[in-house]
């Protein structure tokens, strides 16, 4: 159904569709040329590209990888001397370099049985990203180290606004299917170009965009097939001739959901959601969609492998490992190891070397034992005079770490009450709803679409409310270290992998407005608040929302 079911005719219809495909080509353009303006503009206080801690740890593995040829991220992130052994002050601390300093990154021992510094995010984007550099670095002969500038903003632009073109491509192409008002069509490019946090992430290296961009692309892709399904289920003689949507649409949507689920651990549930659905609508050439799946995941694992010698990625080391020995000590103090536990050891035929000492570990009771000569650590916990030594696995607890101890400011250090952090997450300083108000619409499009939709969008609507409902409720229900709201950060930013599915469910909604002069005007105004949400934080991603400033300035919240 289009306008011409609202009266008008043919050529009106058509210099109103003319109109609408203008106006969103303006603020397709006009986004794609905010951003690119952006990354042309920002700079750090030490007069870098790199303006959070978060994407300077990815930029260390990118240089590491091209530079060096190893994950390790030691000699970037702290300054060494001509031996290339890492520097220290007076008071025994490492010296960091304030141009790649990042507080994201883990230290565990390396293929080389020495213990080494390295990012905390998952390798294979960094690694990906390396092959930019890597051709930039032998094509021009730049160097990431001295000219930087250059080139980190001209890869933000290669793998940012890039792909953010091709999102909001495809959302106008689902649009043009989907819509039935050129006012629901107009409402929703502006959405996806200026009304959400993903252009505002444009600025810097992250995995969020990726992933939104990789489900935008599955999405699509499975669009493809099912609608060529409800076409032949349709009562069109002609429909019913069409052959299978192609292998090729399989393949993609198998190759971008598993992407979008290497960049965002939760996406796992859009892989596997989509693949049900492709089984049921193409049962054999659902295979394509598994198998190009599977690729990406043994390219996730394979990277984490070489890169820290374990198939899991780093934030699933943060606990002790294993129960390597017990033994009866009844106190432990920063010092030469104690007998009984050299001891222990030596009858799991772990022998200690001379210097080998305990040193004070985060927790209570708990302790540390290093040996240096092999650059191995336990760890120790003390309990009714039994130690038990357990592999050491926090791969987060080292000298000076932001995550161990009292270093956490802020939101860092977690929200207590549930129920004060899931009103936040929805209506407060962090909310879906209080930030980008423009969801509301989601959520009345979502239930238009389960009670009157047909086909592949109401399954579809089916899909995104019920994703949405679990990863919140997932986010809301994780411990207290991190029930922080991502971080300090402009949003929730944990569900913006799910955007683009929030933007297209929303169409039901905008039809039934489009039809309502005053509701069109409360819409508007709703989007014009996520427009100013997402501009406050355009030039720095990683920083509070502005809801979130306004509470400290009226003394409700701290950033202490």
């Amino acid at each position: 159904m289009n306008e011409l079911q609202h009266g008008g005719s043919v050529d009106e219809w058509d210099d109103a569709r003319s109109l609408t495909r203008a106006a969103c080509l303006i603020l397709m353009l006009a986004s794609l040329a905010s951003m690119t303006a952006r990354i042309g503009g920002i700079e750090s206080r030490e007069k870098t590209p790199m303006i959070s801690a978060n994407d300077r740890s990815r930029w260390c593995t990118v240089r590491a990888l091209v530079d060096d040829g190893t994950y390790a991220i030691d000699t970037l992130v702290f300054r060494t001397n001509e031996d290339g052994k890492l520097l220290r002050d007076r008071n025994g601390k490492l010296v960091r370099d304030p141009k790649w300093q990042t507080i994201d990154m883990v230290r565990h021992r390396g293929a080389d049985g020495k213990e080494h510094y390295y990012s905390s995010k998952p390798p294979l984007l960094p690694t990906m990203i390396a092959g930019g550099y890597w051709a930039i670095k032998k094509v021009f002969g730049l160097e990431i180290v001295e000219e930087y500038s250059a080139i980190i903003r001209a890869l933000l632009v290669l793998i940012n606004v890039v792909p953010l073109a091709l999102l909001f491509w495809l959302t106008w192409r689902l649009c043009d299917r989907y819509c039935r008002h050129e006012w629901s069509r107009l409402f929703v490019i502006a959405v996806a170009t200026w009304g959400t946090f993903l252009t505002t992430f444009a600025v810097v290296l992250n995995n969020h965009l990726p992933a939104a961009v990789s489900t935008m692309v599955a999405i699509y892709a499975v669009f493809q097939v099912l609608a060529r399904r409800d076409q032949r289920l349709s009562d069109d003689q002609d429909a019913e001739e069409l052959p299978d949507a192609s292998w090729g649409w399989h393949v993609l949507a198998g190759l971008a959901a598993g992407f979008a689920a290497a960049n965002e651990l939760p996406a796992l549930s859009l892989l596997v959601a989509l693949g049900l659905g492709l089984t049921w609508a193409a049962p054999l050439r659902s295979l394509g969609y598994y198998l190009a799946a599977g690729a990406v995941g043994v390219a996730f694992f394979a990277t984490n492998l070489v890169a820290h010698n374990s198939w899991k990625p780093p934030y699933m080391h943060r606990s002790d490992g294993a129960v390597v020995a017990t033994a009866e000590v009844n106190e432990l103090a920063a010092g030469e190891a104690p007998a009984a536990i050299r001891d222990a050891l030596g009858k799991q035929l772990i022998q200690l070397g001379p210097d080998a000492v305990v040193e004070e570990a985060y927790g209570d009771d708990r302790w540390q034992l290093f040996n240096p000569f092999d650059e191995q650590r336990w760890a120790l916990q003390l309990n009714d005079g039994v130690c038990t030594i357990r592999e050491w696995n926090d791969w987060y607890e080292y000298e000076r770490s932001h995550w161990r101890g009292g270093d956490k400011k802020g939101v860092d250090r977690g929200e207590p009450n549930v129920a004060k952090y899931a009103a936040h997450v929805l209506v407060g300083h962090h909310g879906i709803f209080s930030l980008t108000p423009v969801w509301l619409l989601t959520l009345v499009g979502i239930g238009i679409a389960l009670r009157q939709g047909e086909g592949a969008f109401r399954g579809f609507a089916l899909l995104t409310g019920a994703l949405w409902a679990v990863c919140t409720a997932f986010y809301i229900a994780r411990p207290l270290d991190d029930r922080n709201y991502g971080g300090v950060s402009c949003g929730f930013r944990w569900l913006y992998w799910q955007i683009p599915m929030w933007t297209i469910a929303m169409i039901p909604a905008l039809d039934w407005v489009a039809e309502r002069p005053r509701l069109r005007n409360v819409a508007i105004v709703l989007l014009t608040i996520g427009v100013g949400s997402a501009a406050y934080a355009s030039a720095k991603p990683f920083s509070h929302p502005w809801l979130y400033d306004f509470w400290v300035y009226l003394g409700w919240a701290s950033n202490d």
